[in-house]
This record gives structure tokens, C-alpha cells and sequence, in this order.
């Protein structure tokens, strides 16, 4: 388990909302090798960069994307 804060930021949408559907499931086994971790959704454009910066701001030592293209393309900008 890791000690460094972990940030999710979740696109729902993604993947035709496959992605929402099935991170309840994939949040629990992150946590299970991760530990506890913090998470964020997107609701529109520009959400996933704006909590990324938040995210780095407040401490976090690794951030985790799930999303399309785009959704990526905004956290490592």
C-alpha cells in the first residue's frame, strides 16, 4: 500500500459511460493495492485539468486518469 496521497480523476462519460458504470468496481480493487484514495469526477471540459492542478496544489503524489484522449490531454497539460 502506498503512503503518498493518490488522486483519481474519473471521466464517466468515457468510453460510452463504461467508465462510470464500472468504477464503483475498480475504485475497490485500486484501494485494496493502493489504499485509501482520493477522488474527483469530471462533469465538463476542463474539469480533469483543473483538479489536477488542485490535486498537485493540496499534495498529491500521483494522480490516476481514467477517461479517452481528451480527458488525458487535460491532466498532463
Amino acid at each position: 500500500m502506498s503512503k503518498e496521497k493518490i488522486l483519481f480523476i474519473v471521466n464517466p462519460a468515457s468510453a460510452s459511460g463504461a467508465t462510470g458504470r464500472e468504477w464503483p468496481s475498480i475504485r475497490n480493487r485500486a484501494e485494496r493495492l493502493l489504499g485509501p484514495c482520493q477522488v474527483v469526477m469530471t462533469m465538463k471540459r476542463w474539469d480533469a485539468a483543473i483538479h489536477a492542478r488542485a490535486g498537485i496544489t493540496s499534495g498529491a503524489g500521483m494522480i490516476i486518469c481514467l477517461g479517452g484522449d481528451g480527458t488525458l490531454h487535460e491532466v498532463v497539460i
